[in-house]
């Protein structure tokens, strides 16, 4: 593990101090920042050291100073970078202030503050503003009250090879206000984003950065690095007529506007190079993912391997180039997909089923998380917010309120480690008896399971597919019907599960008590 970890900061070392055009070396830069820093930001608090870093000339000594006390030097490397890391300062409310020079030169970055700080990425789901979601103008004016919170957004930039930095920025650094979270529509702020880091917020009452990084209409293998790629053989794969992952499905025409040129972003690891390596260096908390919609269609089954193969290989670049100051295995949320796209509520039968394949293969095909291929994650279930009237289509969902809620509450769980409940009934066991299958749910709450109707489920007899309904259930177990050579047993596993037509919150099965719904899951008997 070490020798690999070895090998890999070597690689790694090469891809940070790569630039796609000129090299940072060849160009009149002056001494600065890189451009993820800036006036009232977010740097991560103890235990972690908050790395500091920038441009200037090759050779030149830097020394940085924090009015919290610590201080730093170093010597501008042959790539024109130079980097430092600061004592560790627990999380604090008191701004401070941070001076790096360089002979004559300086920098300042003012009113920086400790807390914890959170990498939101993903596709159009994670992009959608909160001026497109529900309750929007209450949700804006409310953000002045969490001067605390500090947001920063990437512009839409792809690269055929790893940026050093970011080319462009959307919104730099700023304090949550009216302007700063409200801003144009699918430009910023994230909705999902701003109500994970409001609402853990309030529970950890510190501090809180949010970096927002997405694109509508990609997929996770523009995302990846070629190294995760690899790991499952995986490319991407040509759009066809009638693919639901056709990027123009899920990107706004107000979105392209903000779109820099450059190559398709649904080419492999593209977005990884202009998006998630410009942050590595970077120390944070964890990250939180909203996407996968544009994996439902070709090749949607390799998405279990894909996804726990990027969240891996972020964690393990991050905590290289960030020189240990990121966790090896840091905090990993992500929201299981929404209904869309089929207002006739069908289950899918026999048929290919990418959404209910996809949504599967986010837990990696183990029905909860975390478990062994993913570790230190968290999801939040999102089946039953499904929004057929949405205007901004279907596939977005404007609830993004209870989206950010439930992340929130699974975040507290795993990254803070906090007794809260937070999975919903989880899919135990199955049994098949002589015309019945029982499903025993563990975590159940503390009043058990709520059924609320008997749609959902779906056995698997003489080799089809075939909708069963509820026959009974008791406090932690549902009896659906069944009949002979049934072998398998699952549950939402279609596009529109969960009667989005009818409203919210309309899965069959809920923890009675907290709410929560059941993820999809599929069992063998």
């Amino acid at each position: 593990r070490a020798g690999n970890l070895k090998m890999r900061a070597a690689l790694l070392l090469c891809l940070v101090c790569v630039a796609s055009a000129v090299p940072v070396h060849e160009r009149n830069v002056a001494f600065r920042y890189a451009n993820t820093f800036g006036n009232h930001m977010v740097l991560q608090q103890a235990p972690a050291k908050a790395n500091i870093w920038g441009f200037g000339t090759p050779g030149a000594p830097v020394k940085v100073e924090s009015t919290a006390g610590g201080m730093a030097s170093t010597t501008v490397d042959e790539h024109g970078i130079w980097q430092v890391q600061l004592d560790p300062v627990v999380a604090t409310s008191t701004p401070v202030n941070i001076t790096a020079t360089s002979g004559q030169e300086g920098a300042d970055l003012l009113d920086v503050l400790y807390g914890d700080v959170w990498f939101c990425s993903g596709q159009s789901n994670m992009q959608f503003t909160v001026a497109t979601a529900f309750n929007a103008t209450e949700e804006i004016r409310d953000a002045n009250n969490f001067p605390e919170i500090r947001l920063f957004s990437a512009a839409l930039v792809a690269s055929l090879t790893p940026l050093t930095e970011l080319q462009s920025v959307m919104q730099e650094w700023s304090v949550a206000s009216n302007t700063s979270v409200g801003g144009p529509a699918w430009k910023y702020f994230s909705a999902t984003c701003w109500f994970f880091g409001k609402e853990t917020y309030k529970k950890r009452r510190y501090p809180i950065g949010l970096i927002d990084s997405d694109w509508g209409g990609t997929r996770d293998e523009a995302w990846s690095s070629p190294e995760a790629l690899k790991v499952c053989n995986a490319s991407i794969p040509s759009p066809t007529e009638g693919d639901l992952d056709s990027a123009l499905r899920y990107v706004q025409p107000d979105q392209l506007g903000a779109v820099q040129a450059g190559p398709d972003p649904n080419t492999a690891s593209v977005l990884w190079n202009a998006m998630v390596v410009p942050f590595l260096r970077t120390s944070i908390k964890g990250a939180v993912w909203y996407q996968g919609e544009a994996n439902c269609g070709a090749k949607a089954d390799t998405y279990k391997c894909t996804f726990p193969a990027m969240i891996d290989n972020w964690r393990t670049n991050w905590y290289l180039a960030s020189k240990a100051q990121t966790s090896l295995n840091f905090p990993f949320g992500f929201v299981q997909l929404a209904a869309w796209n089929d207002a006739k509520n069908a289950t899918c039968g026999d048929s290919a089923c990418p959404v209910g394949v996809v949504r599967w293969g986010q837990t990696a095909n183990y029905n909860h998380v975390p478990n062994i291929k993913m570790n230190n994650t968290f999801m939040a279930v999102a089946v039953d917010l499904g929004d057929p009237s949405s205007p901004e289509g279907d596939v977005h969902p404007r609830y993004k309120q209870q989206v950010g809620a439930r992340l929130a509450l699974a975040g507290q769980a795993i990254a803070y480690e906090q007794a809260v409940y937070w999975t919903g009934p989880l899919a135990q066991s199955a049994s098949l008896a002589t015309d019945s299958v029982t499903v025993v749910f563990c975590n159940e709450g503390a009043q058990g399971i709520q059924v609320k109707h008997g749609v959902g489920f779906e056995i698997l007899q003489n080799g089809h597919w075939i909708e069963t309904p509820v026959i009974q259930h008791q406090k932690n177990s549902v009896t659906v019907a069944a009949g002979a050579n049934t072998t398998a047993v699952r549950y939402n596993f279609y596009q529109a599960a969960c009667m989005p037509e009818v409203g919210i919150e309309m899965c069959a099965i809920y923890a009675l008590e907290e709410g929560l719904p059941a993820p999809p899951f599929v069992l063998s008997l």
